[in-house]
């Protein structure tokens, strides 16, 4: 597989999950009208952010399946693509609750969360695979839901075998990490009208 192809396809993942994360300090913050109004479902707010990084990411899935067929690189397992985002969409979604209500609180979030999403960036297998992480740091990369995301979909990409197991347990944990969120944010709703 070309390099490129191999880095886009790590970027998708990621841009969707940063694209999301990034945006959601302020997803509840900004809409302090919406938070007043009592009939209005507020835990709908941080979600706005994960709704155009999905339109982002099916364009951007699209352009892969043109670039995988225009190289002659296409595989059908290819199409799974979008199926090996569930646990990000789950992670993101997560991340995008808790700080949306952190945000309400912490003004500053919006620019402390940027770094910390570059920096992940560097700590993910974006721009290399897990393979060419040393041995003493691979355990680390475990902990890493997108690390194992990313190498399920490049394995979809480039037709090799796939381990469902590890996609299994990025799931669980994306699954544990958007119900802990959504909890937070539920627990923190009641004083968003006083702070705002």
């Amino acid at each position: 597989l070309p390099f490129w192809l191999f880095l886009y396809s790590g970027l998708i993942v990621f841009n969707f999950f940063s694209e999301t994360v990034s945006r959601s300090p302020a997803s509840v913050r900004g809409y302090p009208s919406f938070v007043k109004k009592i009939i209005f479902p507020v835990q709908i707010l941080p979600l706005v952010p994960l709704g155009a990084a999905l339109v982002h990411g099916f364009f951007n899935f699209l352009i892969l399946l043109v670039a995988l067929v225009w190289t002659g690189n296409f595989h059908a397992q290819a199409l799974l693509f979008p199926v090996a985002l569930i646990p990000v969409v789950l992670l993101a979604t997560g991340f995008a609750w808790f700080l949306g209500a952190w945000g309400v609180f912490i003004k500053d979030m919006t620019q402390i969360v940027p770094v910390f999403i570059q920096m992940l960036m560097f700590l993910s297998p974006v721009f290399y695979p897990v393979s060419a992480v040393p041995d003493m740091l691979q355990p680390l990369y475990r902990f890493n839901p997108l690390g194992h995301v990313i190498e399920f979909s490049r394995a979809l990409v480039m037709g090799q075998a796939v381990m469902w197991s590890a996609w299994s347990v990025a799931l669980g944990s994306s699954l544990v990490v958007a119900m802990l969120g959504f909890l937070f944010f539920q627990h923190s709703r009641e004083e968003f009208a006083v702070v705002l």
